[in-house]
C-alpha cells in the first residue's frame, strides 16, 4: 500500500534506525518499508544508497506494494509501526 515518495521522509526513519542500532547494539533492529517502489525510481535508488551508507544492509528491507493480507499479516507481528511524512492537510 502506499507509494515511496520524498515527503514519506523514510531517510530519516533510517537514520533513527541506525542511531538505535549504534545505542542499543545488543537488541535486533529490523525494518521492512513497503509501498510502490517504481513511482519515483530516484528516491528509492537514494534510500538505498542511504541504507548502503548507514551500514544497514541486512536490517532494512523494502518491500514493494504488499496485498490486504500482506500488509495485515505486518501489522500483526510488528512490535512498532511507523508512518513517516511530512505535514499534509
Amino acid at each position: 500500500m502506499g507509494i515511496l515518495v520524498p515527503r514519506r521522509r523514510l531517510e530519516d526513519l533510517l537514520e533513527a534506525i541506525r542511531i538505535l542500532k549504534d545505542e542499543y547494539s545488543e537488541s535486533k533492529v529490523i525494518l521492512y518499508a513497503s509501498g510502490n517502489m517504481n513511482f519515483d525510481i530516484q528516491y528509492v535508488n537514494k534510500l538505498m544508497r542511504i541504507r548502503e551508507r548507514l551500514g544497514l544492509l541486512p536490517d532494512v528491507i523494502f518491500l514493494n506494494s504488499l496485498s490486504e493480507e500482506e500488509l495485515a499479516y505486518m501489522y500483526r507481528y510488528a512490535d512498532i509501526f511507523v508512518f513517516p511524512c511530512e505535514p499534509q492537510t
